[in-house]
């Protein structure tokens, strides 16, 4: 299973840019986590969708939102919020395994990882452990994969095809048919 939280705190007038595409704050933060799950699994067999409206605040945006993609031998569950106090250091990603899970939270800065493990491996012991990660900077390894690509003419990472699945994924997640 893999479980992915990226929620925010939106006031009323954060929540107009939101407001006019469908899929509310899955759309507009929950593809981050989407576009994760998409390049560790591939395409879902199927996307299933919750996007409600439950704040107070008197607009139609998805605020609350839950998506879950399944695989084969897994779920993926997403779930992204537009209202919630001390939102940034809720975020989190976490892969659960039957022999190891890990967690990252929060995701940023991101530069602690839990792990545990059902028995000890390679580096890690058994039970939970906390692994120091060295800081990266937002974006830095996509535009040194773009300056790779462009200097010497090579693929970028993520393929036209990836780009595709991803984006048919976002839509579906965001609840609407293809």
């Amino acid at each position: 299973m893999l479980r992915g939280t990226i929620n925010t705190d939106l006031e009323a007038d954060g929540r107009q840019r939101i407001g006019r595409y469908h899929g509310g704050i899955m759309l507009e933060l929950g593809c981050h986590v989407i576009d994760r799950v998409v390049d560790l699994w591939g395409r879902p067999r199927e996307v299933r969708s919750w996007l409600r409206h439950d704040t107070s605040i008197a607009d139609k945006v998805s605020d609350n939102t839950l998506v879950v993609l399944e695989y084969e031998r897994g779920l993926a569950v997403i779930t992204a919020a537009a209202r919630m106090a001390g939102s940034g250091t809720h975020r989190s990603f976490e892969v659960i395994g039957t022999e190891g899970t890990f967690l990252i939270q929060p995701l940023e800065p991101g530069n602690k990882i839990r792990v545990c493990m059902r028995e000890a491996k390679g580096p890690y012991k058994a039970g939970w452990q906390e692994i120091e990660m060295p800081n990266q900077q937002r974006y830095v390894g996509d535009l040194r994969d773009m300056a790779r690509a462009l200097r010497e003419k090579q693929p970028l990472k993520y393929s036209c095809d990836y780009e595709l699945l991803l984006q048919e994924t976002i839509v579906r997640a965001c609840g609407e048919a293809l």
